[in-house]
């Protein structure tokens, strides 16, 4: 079995892109107000639909904040292991 390898260099990205992508999501979220009357009455269909990809949009925005700070939390973490097996390792050993 693989060893799981965290690395910090993909971790920073990571939360920089879903940083970046809730941000985007949040920034592009104005939907034009649609009067979507019909001859075949799908009106009410179509709003529904675009309240739900409004409600989806921000869902997803929210997601992606929330990975944001999840990853920053493993890197967090992952410092201060990394330093307290430093110490008690004692001098000669770094992380």
């Amino acid at each position: 079995m693989a060893d799981l390898e965290f690395q910090d260099a993909y971790l920073g990205s990571a939360a920089r892109l879903l940083t970046d992508a809730a941000s985007e999501i949040q920034s592009n979220r104005s939907m034009p107000m649609l009067n979507a009357d019909s001859y075949t009455g799908i009106g009410g269909t179509v709003g529904s639909f675009m309240r739900a990809a409004g409600i989806a949009a921000e869902a997803l925005s929210d997601a992606a904040g929330e990975g944001a700070a999840s990853v920053a939390g493993v890197m967090s973490a992952s410092t201060m292991i990394e330093n307290e097996i430093s110490q008690a390792l004692g001098p000669g050993f770094t992380n």
